[in-house]
């Protein structure tokens, strides 16, 4: 990546290869200060079918699904993980609100599209962001998020049940 950074042509390309070797260095940091590479993680591929929640079709796209063992079950837990790279947002409290919702999408993902591999397990569903360097679990109160998540959904699905396309929309 530096013989490319060294390399690099134009300002925009310069500072491009920086962002990715910054996002990188704090990747691996992280994983290794969580204990996130010891997990069991498999990329998803493919296409998953979007969530319904209230109403709307909301598609969450984990970067990699999660299985454990667990002692006590014959089925192992599971969970994901949807890596944020996003690095302008400045407020730490926006950041971190931002992660929860993230980390509950993914706990709502692993309930509908993972029973088939596991339990599905709230300590097993994260969002990593990469910049602030955070491994965010889904958490135990989560009713309430959920709810606002819920709420929020309905809104916007009546909002387009009322909306109608511009007159010049080709299509």
């Amino acid at each position: 990546m530096e013989d490319k950074l060294s390399a690099a042509t134009s300002g925009w390309e310069k500072t491009d290869l920086e962002a990715s070797i910054e996002a990188l260095d704090r990747y691996n940091a992280t994983l290794n200060q969580t204990g996130a590479n010891k997990l069991d993680c498999t990329a998803l591929t493919g296409s998953v079918p979007p969530l319904l929640i209230g109403g709307l079709k909301v598609r969450v796209t984990p970067d990699v699904t999660i299985a454990k063992d667990d002692p006590k079950a014959l089925d192992p837990r599971v969970g994901a993980v949807v890596t944020m790279i996003a690095k302008g947002e400045s407020s730490g409290t926006k950041r971190a609100e931002k992660a929860k919702t993230a980390a509950v999408l993914v706990w709502l993902f692993a309930e509908k599209h993972l029973t088939g591999r596991g339990t599905p397990d709230r300590k097993l569903c994260f969002s990593f962001d990469v910049f602030d360097g955070n491994l965010v679990a889904a958490g135990a109160s989560i009713a309430t998020r959920i709810n606002n998540i819920t709420a929020a959904c309905e809104e916007i699905a009546h909002g387009w049940s009322k909306a109608s396309p511009p007159d010049d929309l080709d299509g």
